[in-house]
């Protein structure tokens, strides 16, 4: 009698330890491409799929990558202020220490870095991490007839009452 081999490979079924083991790693700032490369999670099809089905698991997923922002934003302050590796001992002809100079393409990597998760930020959560743009419309009113201030000043008032209008 031959033994039947049990198949090993990547789960596909959700089951809600799995979710919240992704969920914790998102919330740690991590990428689902990321989570979902090691041995042991399913493929990142697998997680969207779980995603289009899974209500509960929706909620947890963006509750997760809302932390996972503030993650990102938080470690930028870590990269700024590490300072590891921004010099290099410069040697003369002989190799010995003749000083410290910049190292610049550290410096540059880390700018990157730093530059590379605002822009992310700025597009995952716009209202607090993307840039504010503040509309300024100057109007002469010695210019207007009344009914011309009229419809102005009604435009003015309908679009500060709108959801979403600036302040």
């Amino acid at each position: 009698m031959a033994t039947e081999e049990k198949k090993t490979g990547r789960p596909s079924d959700y089951t809600d330890e799995l979710a919240e083991l992704i969920c914790l790693r998102l919330a740690e700032g991590e990428s689902l491409r990321s989570v979902c490369r090691d041995d042991g999670m399913p493929s990142k099809q697998a997680v969207l799929r779980w995603l289009a089905r899974n209500e509960s698991f929706r909620a947890q997923y963006v509750r997760a990558k809302e932390e996972g922002a503030e993650a990102i934003a938080e470690e930028m302050f870590d990269i700024a202020d590490d300072g590891t590796n921004d010099w290099m001992e410069k040697l003369d002809k002989e190799g010995e220490a003749a000083g410290y100079q910049l190292n610049g393409e550290h410096v540059q990597r880390s700018k990157l870095r730093i530059d590379t998760r605002k822009w992310y930020l700025s597009k995952i959560m716009p209202k607090k991490y993307g840039d504010r743009i503040q509309h300024e419309q100057k109007i002469t009113i010695t210019d207007l007839s009344d009914e011309e201030l009229d419809r102005k000043l009604l435009e003015l008032t309908n679009a500060q009452s709108q959801p979403g209008a600036e302040d």
